[in-house]
Protein backbone atom coordinates (compact mmCIF):
# COMPACT_ATOMS: atom_id res chain seq x y z
CA UNK A 1 0.00 0.00 0.00
CA UNK A 2 1.49 3.53 -1.01
CA UNK A 3 0.82 6.39 1.35
CA UNK A 4 0.90 9.92 0.87
CA UNK A 5 2.12 12.73 3.05
CA UNK A 6 0.18 15.95 2.65
CA UNK A 7 2.01 19.21 4.20
CA UNK A 8 0.60 22.79 4.64
CA UNK A 9 3.62 25.22 4.55
CA UNK A 10 3.81 27.24 7.67
CA UNK A 11 2.58 30.72 6.82
CA UNK A 12 5.38 33.20 5.99
CA UNK A 13 6.32 37.02 6.91
CA UNK A 14 6.07 37.70 3.61
CA UNK A 15 2.71 36.34 3.68
CA UNK A 16 1.53 37.59 6.75
CA UNK A 17 2.32 41.16 5.51
CA UNK A 18 0.89 40.96 1.99
CA UNK A 19 -2.44 40.56 3.81
CA UNK A 20 -1.64 43.73 5.61
CA UNK A 21 -2.76 45.51 2.08
CA UNK A 22 -6.35 44.71 2.91
CA UNK A 23 -6.83 46.59 5.44
CA UNK A 24 -10.74 46.23 5.22
CA UNK A 25 -10.62 42.47 5.44
CA UNK A 26 -10.97 41.15 9.21
CA UNK A 27 -8.61 38.58 9.92
CA UNK A 28 -10.55 36.09 10.01
CA UNK A 29 -12.16 36.93 6.34
CA UNK A 30 -8.61 37.11 4.45
CA UNK A 31 -8.42 33.60 3.77
CA UNK A 32 -11.84 33.79 2.48
CA UNK A 33 -11.04 36.74 -0.32
CA UNK A 34 -12.46 36.79 -3.85
CA UNK A 35 -9.29 35.32 -6.31
CA UNK A 36 -10.46 39.13 -8.26
CA UNK A 37 -9.62 41.10 -5.38
CA UNK A 38 -6.69 38.68 -4.81
CA UNK A 39 -5.36 39.61 -7.91
CA UNK A 40 -6.14 43.18 -8.35
CA UNK A 41 -5.02 44.56 -5.12
CA UNK A 42 -2.57 41.98 -4.27
CA UNK A 43 -0.66 40.16 -7.03
CA UNK A 44 -0.78 43.06 -9.09
CA UNK A 45 0.39 45.57 -6.88
CA UNK A 46 2.41 44.09 -4.22
CA UNK A 47 5.96 44.89 -4.32
CA UNK A 48 7.22 41.39 -3.13
CA UNK A 49 10.66 43.59 -2.77
CA UNK A 50 12.66 40.72 -4.87
CA UNK A 51 12.35 38.87 -8.17
CA UNK A 52 11.81 34.97 -8.52
CA UNK A 53 13.68 31.94 -9.73
CA UNK A 54 9.80 30.05 -10.11
CA UNK A 55 6.20 30.88 -9.93
CA UNK A 56 4.14 28.04 -9.56
CA UNK A 57 0.53 28.46 -10.88
CA UNK A 58 -2.18 26.77 -10.12
CA UNK A 59 -5.94 27.62 -10.30
CA UNK A 60 -4.74 31.34 -10.00
CA UNK A 61 -6.02 31.42 -13.91
CA UNK A 62 -8.94 29.99 -13.96
CA UNK A 63 -11.45 32.00 -11.77
CA UNK A 64 -10.14 35.08 -13.42
CA UNK A 65 -12.27 36.58 -15.99
CA UNK A 66 -10.11 36.03 -19.61
CA UNK A 67 -9.93 40.19 -20.27
CA UNK A 68 -7.42 39.80 -17.20
CA UNK A 69 -5.30 36.98 -18.28
CA UNK A 70 -2.98 39.59 -20.92
CA UNK A 71 -2.08 41.25 -17.34
CA UNK A 72 -1.26 38.07 -15.43
CA UNK A 73 0.85 36.97 -17.85
CA UNK A 74 2.63 40.14 -17.82
CA UNK A 75 3.01 40.61 -13.92
CA UNK A 76 4.38 36.74 -13.30
CA UNK A 77 7.02 37.72 -16.27
CA UNK A 78 8.07 41.22 -13.77
CA UNK A 79 7.82 38.75 -11.31
CA UNK A 80 10.85 36.61 -12.59
CA UNK A 81 14.27 36.31 -12.71
CA UNK A 82 15.74 36.59 -15.87
CA UNK A 83 15.26 32.62 -17.29
CA UNK A 84 12.74 32.30 -14.01
CA UNK A 85 10.64 30.16 -15.23
CA UNK A 86 6.58 29.67 -14.79
CA UNK A 87 5.43 26.10 -13.93
CA UNK A 88 1.76 25.12 -13.71
CA UNK A 89 -1.47 23.35 -13.77
CA UNK A 90 -3.83 25.02 -16.14
CA UNK A 91 -7.52 24.48 -16.62
CA UNK A 92 -7.81 23.30 -20.57
CA UNK A 93 -11.09 22.44 -22.06
CA UNK A 94 -14.69 23.82 -21.88
CA UNK A 95 -16.60 24.61 -19.57
CA UNK A 96 -20.44 25.66 -19.94
CA UNK A 97 -21.01 28.08 -17.19
CA UNK A 98 -17.57 29.62 -16.22
CA UNK A 99 -16.10 30.35 -13.73
CA UNK A 100 -13.71 28.03 -14.27
CA UNK A 101 -12.90 29.69 -17.30
CA UNK A 102 -10.71 27.43 -19.70
CA UNK A 103 -7.53 27.74 -21.28
CA UNK A 104 -7.00 26.76 -24.96
CA UNK A 105 -4.13 26.26 -26.65
CA UNK A 106 -4.19 28.95 -29.03
CA UNK A 107 -5.55 31.34 -25.95
CA UNK A 108 -2.50 30.22 -23.88
CA UNK A 109 0.18 30.91 -26.93
CA UNK A 110 -1.49 34.29 -27.36
CA UNK A 111 -1.28 35.53 -23.46
CA UNK A 112 1.93 33.82 -22.21
CA UNK A 113 4.24 33.37 -26.12
CA UNK A 114 4.82 37.07 -25.60
CA UNK A 115 6.76 36.60 -22.47
CA UNK A 116 7.57 33.04 -22.32
CA UNK A 117 8.38 30.14 -24.15
CA UNK A 118 7.04 26.52 -23.81
CA UNK A 119 9.33 24.15 -22.49
CA UNK A 120 7.60 21.12 -21.94
CA UNK A 121 3.39 20.52 -21.97
CA UNK A 122 2.26 17.14 -20.02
Amino acid sequence: MKSFSFFKPPVSKSLRSIFQLLPSLKPEKRWGISTAKLFAEIFCKFDFGQRFDLIYERTFLCPLRPRKWPKYAKRVAQLLQPRGRLAGIFFYGKEPEPPPYPLSEARAAEIFGKYFRLIRDV
